[in-house]
């Protein structure tokens, strides 16, 4: 890209590492807002499109396999810090503010990790290969996607996608509190859909690269 991958992953990590702070320090909404912009610049940057970019140029087979061992080492991850982090937020009135410091803290430790390790990935070869039912689609041009009517629909697919993802997942926490679960059960149910996102990533992640792609 224009920028490069490391420029780009280095501003997620230190927009991650900032989004909590201003999430412990605030003391208005304004400043939840500015930790909200940060989180989603965060996670656009260092998300599933720029791991799939990196998968792409650095990796000719089983493409699908490796970003789905990728992502769901980000689901166990998550069921993880879930865990570990529900009796420190439980533990006292600040126990929130001390998850968002550890938050802030992973993220800054990552980023240093990238900045001393990270190389830019080189493209490998890629080529199209058919099976019996499917074909493996490397892709098409930018500029010849933005012609074809698919390109936008899937753009809109992707936009609603998103709000109802971000929407859910943002918001059930603090909806369930508000219903009465305690503390405890609700980092068992942020347990359970990491584990099963972690989970269904790997299987996804592998039975592409068995089936393919169908281009119609």
């Amino acid at each position: 890209g224009k920028f490069g991958v490391k420029k780009l992953v280095l501003i997620a990590f230190f927009s991650l590492t900032i989004a909590p702070l201003c999430y412990a320090f605030a003391t208005n909404v304004i400043l939840f807002y500015v930790g909200g912009c940060l989180l989603g610049i965060g996670f656009s940057f260092g998300s599933t499109a720029i791991v799939g970019y990196i998968i792409n140029r650095t990796c000719k087979k089983n493409q699908g396999t490796i970003l789905g061992f990728i992502l769901c080492a980000n689901g166990l991850a998550g069921a993880l810090f879930a865990l570990i982090m529900t009796p420190v937020i439980e533990k006292s009135v600040f126990g929130y503010k001390n998850a968002f410091y550890v938050m802030a803290g992973v993220a800054l430790l990552t980023a240093i990790v990238i900045l001393v390790f990270f190389r830019e990935p080189k493209e490998t070869e890629r080529q199209e290969t058919k099976g019996k039912n499917n074909f493996n689609w490397v892709g098409i041009p930018y500029k010849q996607a933005t012609k074809k009517i698919y390109f936008y629909l899937a753009c809109i697919a992707i936009l609603f996608t998103g709000i109802i993802l971000t929407a859910v997942t943002s918001n059930y926490q603090a909806h369930l509190g508000d219903r009465g679960f305690s503390g405890k059960d609700i980092g068992i149910i942020a347990v359970i859909s990491s584990v099963s996102l972690a989970v269904f990533k790997l299987v996804n992640g592998f039975t592409y690269d068995k089936l393919g792609l169908r281009v119609t």
